[in-house]
């Protein structure tokens, strides 16, 4: 007979088979950037922060550092009602703050974030819930930045990007009238878009699908969204 693995067994490995791929592929990224840099200087080209060279190669745009901060709320489409759960539907609201910062390319940009999220609001369910910033889920994630002006014709200026990312919550919540605390992972995943207001601000909103380890060896689905403010800043060499 085979070995049985439990969900929340088979939800680590996910997560970590994400984190091994993100890190290689960041990595392959992160040497080509490289490779194009070496090149640039061969030919008395762009270099980061060298300041000796002329600009950067056509078609290519500089690092990105991107921070953000927003509130959201999450859906439950699969409910566990046993006890000591007895969950709802609602989700608590949440805050959402992180950043991310994306190699120099061009038409898809490649990077790496962090994401920060507390519930704000004690959560509705009947059961076991979570109070209001007891539960911290930190998110390493690799992200995927899409400028749709690099793909439609008519948009002379980055005003609105699309964002792709996978991550794995690292969650560390507080135990209920104890002092200890509970760890989990998950997985999760996002499609945001970017719309700038000015430069190197604007507003964002994001759709996200994730699961996320519990008690008992179970696994809780979510549905959530959220929006708010994110700052985009272009280092020049």
């Amino acid at each position: 007979m085979g070995t049985h693995y439990g969900p929340l067994a088979v939800l680590r490995r996910l997560s970590l088979l994400v984190v091994v791929v993100s890190s290689l592929a960041v990595g392959s990224a992160t040497a080509r950037a490289q490779s194009d840099e070496v090149a640039g200087d061969a030919r008395g080209g762009y270099a980061w922060g060298s300041g000796g060279g002329s600009a950067a190669p056509a078609g290519e745009d500089p690092l990105r550092i991107q921070a953000f901060a927003g509130v959201g709320i999450g859906f439950r489409p699969l409910r566990n009602l046993d006890q000591p759960f007895d969950q709802e539907f609602l989700a608590p609201a949440y805050l959402d703050v992180g950043g991310a910062v994306f190699l120099p390319g061009g038409d898809i940009r490649h990077g790496a974030g962090l994401t920060l999220s507390a519930p704000i609001i004690d959560d509705p369910s009947g059961g076991v819930s979570t109070q209001a910033f007891t539960q911290w889920a930190f998110t390493p994630s690799y992200h995927l930045l899409l400028p749709l002006n690099r793909y439609l014709e008519d948009m002379q200026h980055d005003i609105i990007q699309l964002q792709g990312r996978v991550g794995v919550p690292l969650v560390v919540t507080s135990k209920l009238g104890d002092s200890g605390v509970d760890f989990s992972v998950g997985l999760e995943l996002g499609v945001a878009v970017h719309i700038k207001i000015f430069a190197g601000l604007g507003l964002y909103a994001e759709v996200q699908a994730g699961l996320y380890g519990g008690t008992n060896d179970t696994v809780h689905p979510l549905i959530s969204v959220d929006g708010g403010l994110f700052m985009d800043y272009e280092v020049l060499p």
